[in-house]
């Protein structure tokens, strides 16, 4: 489990809406002032845990409970977390952990950036990506057609029973957690962990490029839940296609398939195709809307005939969605 203790922001929970609050509220999320070496008491269960936060205000709780009780067998369980300061017991939060359940056919490893989610990502200097995440309320923000249907498809697997579990992975910092957590809320995703990244400019400290951060999270799930295999979801905008295959270059029997949207770059779509076309250690597909990939997933046994159509019905719903999936 990760945290982090800051002082209060004082960001609103229901966001307001209008440019200039937006701006206010991003440059709250970013100006954040971290408490160092304070001493979080984490409770899970009838078992309590010290850790302390670093310079940045971030602490990694790494422990085993042995054994740990799980209720619900027809779905993913949700087991209740809360953690205080020692110092000041007052000051606390709660939150859930996710705990996969020995019922799980697959694990799904999502990216958001244009996956399931536009942000232009892909456009020049970044622009659409800094207007969308900066200057657009979260209940504006659309999904990519279809996306939600078949993300919650693949959740149900064969059996129907909502226990395969979902990791949405972003190179986005740990600033729009909320902000990311609220718009998979929003539009029924598959809830799951959101593994963000700390906020560091290159060549300070801290700074980790998108490539070895998204690489060693997949890698620590994979070494986490070493009994499941899974399904990756990612996009042609950046590096996720040499990230999927090099992860399964690495892990050959773990890796199910790989979704990759496109995104139409030239100049990019080359280099991907190039992967694509040369991906000797697992099956990866480029696809243009989830109606694809359902396709595929539905032959490869993942989803049922049943909900291949609920996403198919879903893609020809004129809805004012982003374009592709």
């Amino acid at each position: 489990m990760r945290g982090r203790v800051l002082e209060d922001n004082t960001i609103v929970k229901h966001e307001s809406r209008g440019a200039f609050r937006m701006i206010r509220n991003t440059i709250r999320r970013f100006n954040t002032f971290e408490k160092p070496d304070m001493e979080v008491i984490c409770s899970i269960a009838d078992n309590h845990f010290a850790e302390l936060t670093n310079e940045e205000g971030f602490f990694r709780l790494l422990q085993k409970i042995n054994p740990l009780q799980v209720a619900n067998e027809n779905k993913t369980n949700w087991i209740p977390v809360s953690c205080h300061l020692k110092v000041d017991p007052e000051v606390m939060a709660t939150t859930q952990m996710m705990i996969p359940t020995a019922e799980a056919e697959f694990g799904v490893i999502s990216d958001i950036d244009d996956t399931i989610m536009h942000t232009g990502v892909a456009s020049f200097l970044k622009w659409q990506l800094v207007y969308n995440s900066a200057l657009k309320h979260v209940q504006k923000r659309t999904p990519l057609i279809g996306a939600p249907s078949f993300y919650q498809a693949l959740e149900k697997g064969l059996d129907g029973k909502n226990t395969n579990p979902f990791f949405y992975i972003s190179n986005s910092p740990w600033n729009l957690y909320t902000y990311l957590n609220r718009f998979l809320e929003n539009h029924k995703f598959p809830l799951g962990p959101i593994l963000l990244r700390d906020f560091a400019f290159p060549g300070t400290k801290g700074y980790r490029n998108e490539k070895d951060h998204k690489q060693r999270e997949i890698i620590n799930i994979f070494k986490t839940y070493p009994h499941l295999n899974f399904v990756l979801l990612g996009d042609s905008a950046e590096h996720d296609a040499s990230i999927y295959s090099e992860v399964a270059r690495q892990f050959p029997e773990r890796v199910i398939c790989i979704y990759l949207h496109t995104i139409q770059k030239k100049k990019q779509m080359k280099y991907v195709e190039g992967i694509v076309n040369t991906s000797k250690h697992v099956e990866m597909l480029l696809v243009n809307k989830a109606e694809d990939a359902a396709i595929h997933a539905k032959e490869r046994g993942l989803i049922t005939n049943a909900e291949f159509l609920t996403v198919r019905k879903k893609e020809e719903q004129p809805k004012k969605q982003a374009k592709g999936f």
